[in-house]
């Protein structure tokens, strides 16, 4: 794993509580995307696995993220809060998930990104 990698993941992880730790979840580092493994070993210490990956179903950034928050189970109105967006900008961005994925409910959407390990660290906009 490239060691600028390895240096921001580790930032990004040593902010978190183990328990926030997803196993495999998708991490971005500069204009690349990487499917991050993750195992415990004895104590704190932590495997970590980095694998180049494209982003599946061909979502955005921002579809990611919203998909990302649907996991959580966050409605429309605590996602448009979430990401500073109008709600009917949270709605479009659905339809477009719902297009890209094959799906027509949130709960498939939230299956298909489960099984396809759409994941991504926890972020906290000043919230602790």
């Amino acid at each position: 794993m490239p060691e600028k990698l390895r240096e921001a993941l580790a930032s990004r992880i040593s902010d978190l509580h183990q328990g926030q730790i997803p196993e495999v979840f998708l991490f971005r580092h500069g204009a690349d995307w990487y499917r991050i493994h993750t195992g415990l070993l004895s104590g704190d210490a932590r495997v970590i696995v980095a694998q180049a990956c494209e982003i599946p179903y061909g979502l955005t950034m921002r579809e990611l993220e919203i998909v990302d928050l649907l996991i959580t189970g966050a409605t429309n109105s605590e996602i448009a809060s979430e990401i500073f967006v109008a709600r009917t900008t949270v709605s479009k961005h659905l339809e477009n998930i719902f297009d890209k994925t094959g799906c027509n409910t949130r709960t498939s959407v939230v299956r298909a990104a489960l099984s396809k390990n759409l994941r991504q660290l926890p972020f906290f906009r000043g919230k602790h």
